[in-house]
């Protein structure tokens, strides 16, 4: 996904991340939704990894360390638009 301070979603552009502020809890992360693919919910993390460091991901915990893994992953701003599509965001703040 390109890198820009908007995302999208079906076209529409999306809030600055400032806007979602009020949908942050005292981490900064964004509501944690069940995965869906296995149900579990997700957990927020900042990445540590060269390339990536810094930026803000959600995963489902099954991610990895089980044999039944689903690798269901989002960096936030793809988190957003699958928040979105759920219902759980305003498609526009």
């Amino acid at each position: 996904m390109a890198s820009s301070s908007h995302s999208t979603l079906f076209g529409a552009p999306h809030p600055a991340s400032s806007s979602l502020d009020p949908y942050r809890d005292q981490a900064g992360f964004l509501p944690l939704v069940p995965c869906h693919k296995c149900g579990t919910v997700f957990i927020g993390r900042v990445s540590q990894k060269p390339g990536s460091k810094g930026k803000r991901f959600y995963k489902c915990p099954l991610l990895e360390h089980t044999d039944f893994a689903c690798g269901v992953y989002y960096f936030e701003e793809q988190y957003i638009n699958y928040l979105v599509a759920k219902g759980v965001l305003p498609s526009r703040l």
